[in-house]
């Protein structure tokens, strides 16, 4: 894992490929917020792109990531729809929260365009799990649905 203040290399586990970005300072004993960012579709497959654009590149500028004071998953997708992937990353959030001292009742999820869509539908999915949702570009077919999955 990268040192802490850097997005690191592709991290696999058994079930996905993510990868995560602690905080400058970051500390065992202490307990952060948890951001999952989903990416668009010119993410699929391409941990590369993922790491040249958005988010992925904020985090790799020292004068960003230094103001950044929570966890980050990045998580990445290989299909161009992420509920493919939801199971997955509601276990990478588990193991943030287990093993790197993420506030579980501080976790929300972000993303861009497919992302966005993507962040909606985990929402709804997990709603209990998450304390903000943002989706930047993000799509959602039912806004009353949304809305009453969030309530």
């Amino acid at each position: 894992m990268a040192a802490c203040g850097t997005l690191s290399d592709v991290q696999s586990d058994s079930a996905m490929k993510y990868m995560v970005f602690k905080p400058k300072g970051w500390s065992s004993s202490g307990t952060y917020p948890v951001l999952v960012f989903l990416h668009g579709s010119g993410g699929v497959g391409k941990p590369e792109n993922v790491r040249r654009i958005s988010l992925g590149s904020m985090l790799l500028d020292p004068a960003y990531a230094d103001k950044v004071g929570h966890i980050v998953l990045l998580p990445l997708a290989t299909t161009g729809d992420w509920s493919n992937h939801f199971e997955t990353i509601m276990q990478l959030v588990d193991m943030a929260v287990k093993t790197l001292g993420g506030d579980a009742s501080r976790v929300a999820v972000a993303g861009q365009s497919m992302g966005g869509h993507g962040a909606w539908m985990l929402a709804t999915q997990h709603a209990r799990s998450f304390s903000a949702v943002v989706a930047i570009c993000g799509y959602y077919n039912s806004l009353p649905t949304l809305a009453a999955a969030l309530k």
